[in-house]
């Protein structure tokens, strides 16, 4: 049987109605912002889920204590002094020592552009880079997965690449055969079909029921050239395109794909999420391998960055987390791999990345969502269907869209209760300082008009509760 390194922990809550997002009280997970990637797994091997998130030149660990409590550090040697923008990230064990690695993507380097990045995991968290373990890519790094392409038990790596200011590149998609101790030889030449697209997405997954793994690619581009393709595996790790024949290829820009069964028929289907306010797609797997276009996703032109899938509402199927420029969409699956919208949640700039896991142990799935510039979230499953906001509740949206550098409190309109005001950092380009009137049981509102309107980046603030007057 052959390896898919997966980073979905899919563990159903009890059946009831598609989760919510709500607010309770705080947990602990730190505010970390700009985030363009995650990975989810047990990387010190302490029986709990933990986090890394992949920022524009660095990464952070976030460790699990099982109830859903973070402690944030960073991940030495990431960049080592270089400017770097990681662009993709994957999590596996390539080495066969019983942890989870990390495979980093670059996208811009100044220096030895388009370098795949292999971090090594000590079984305890701790990383550390091998910098011969993957050989140069053809160009910025725009996706990374790791899978047994080859059916000798370890984790390969294929790596779709574009081009950028710094790395105009090839764009070839990549694959990298492991020797089963986590150095990878690259076999493109021989391996893989001859492309040039600007490859954003990649999916690995068995298709057409022969125990390997196909690979299907995401491209953005509108012409033909670049359209969404689909790679049969031999089952030796050689590749064919049959896209031709085996759907009908998306021209649209994409941006994510991702393989589920979506129809409960235990053959693999995919979604396809498009940018620049194209319709996402779904295409369902006749049991062979082929693919017919469905409308089971509710039409409605957006921009998406990224897709998620976890059977969310514990109903047995499997439903779908779509995030994207300034607005997140939940979907329910009704079983048969028709969808209905259940919410829209704004977004602080771009969602980018997202995961379904059981993050705090408690058997039901939550949410991770890594934003380009805002901070990142964590949405805890209640138990109760709802989603909730593990970070600072009482401040819904408002506080974190301005990066606050400080927090005073106190009863500014007299009405017995406490009220805050935030000098917002927001930037280089600073942000409005805001006022937030309490209702006395927790819970603020942001108040327009209230100071002076000033995008100045703000790093103090206090509240006088007394004052005196002279004549």
């Amino acid at each position: 049987m052959r390896t898919l390194c997966a980073l979905l922990l899919l563990v159903p809550p009890a059946a009831g109605q598609i989760a919510q997002f709500e607010s309770m009280p705080k947990r602990d997970f730190p505010l970390v912002s700009n985030g363009l990637g995650q990975a989810i797994g047990d990387f010190d091997r302490d029986g709990d889920a933990d986090i890394v998130v992949l920022r524009n030149n660095d990464a952070l660990l976030f460790s699990g204590n099982g109830r859903g409590d973070f402690q944030v550090s960073a991940i030495p040697a990431v960049n080592q002094g270089l400017w770097v923008t990681y662009r993709a990230i994957a999590a596996g064990d390539v080495d066969a020592d019983g942890d989870l690695d990390l495979v980093l993507g670059a996208g811009d380097y100044i220096i030895n552009p388009g370098i795949a990045r292999l971090f090594r995991n000590d079984g305890k968290g701790k990383f550390t880079l091998d910098g011969a373990a993957i050989p140069r890519a053809a160009g910025a790094n725009n996706a990374v997965a790791l899978g047994d392409v080859d059916g000798d038990g370890d984790l390969d790596l294929v790596v779709g690449n574009g081009s950028s200011a710094w790395v105009p590149g090839t764009r070839q998609t990549q694959l990298y055969l492991n020797d089963g101790r986590g150095r990878f030889t690259d076999v493109t030449t021989s391996h893989m079909p001859l492309d040039s697209d600007e490859t954003t997405a990649l999916a690995l997954g068995d298709i057409d029921g022969d125990n390997d793994l196909d690979l299907l690619i995401g491209n953005y581009r509108t012409s033909s050239s670049g359209a969404t393709k689909l790679y049969s595996n031999d089952g030796k790790g050689r590749f064919t395109d049959v896209t031709a024949s085996r759907f009908t290829p998306n021209l649209e820009p994409t941006l994510a794909v991702v393989f589920i069964d979506v129809d409960g028929d235990k053959d693999l289907d995919f979604v396809v999420g498009n940018d620049g306010g194209y319709n996402d797609r779904l295409y369902l797997n006749n049991g062979r391998g082929s693919f017919t276009p469905s409308s089971g996703i509710p039409g409605r032109p957006d921009t998406t960055r990224c897709v998620s899938a976890g059977d969310l509402d514990g109903d047995g199927d499997t439903d779908l987390f779509l995030g994207g420029w300034f607005r997140d969409r939940l979907y329910e699956n009704d079983g048969r791999g028709g969808f209905k919208i259940r919410w829209l949640e704004p977004s602080e700039t771009a969602t980018i990345s997202a995961a379904c896991a059981d993050i705090d142990g408690d058997k039901d799935i939550d949410l991770f969502v890594a934003d380009l510039s805002g901070p990142c979230k964590l949405h805890v499953n209640d138990g109760n269907q709802r989603l909730v906001d593990v970070f600072e509740p009482a401040f819904p949206r408002l506080i974190r869209t301005q990066e606050p550098s400080a927090v005073a409190f106190g009863d500014l309109d007299g009405d017995g209760d406490e009220d805050c005001v935030t000098a917002n950092i927001g930037g280089i380009l600073g942000a409005q300082n805001q006022v937030f009137l309490g209702d006395g049981y927790g819970r603020f509102s942001r108040v327009e008009g209230r100071l002076p309107q000033a995008f100045d980046p703000s790093t103090a603030t206090r509240i006088s509760t007394s004052c005196s007057a002279t004549a």
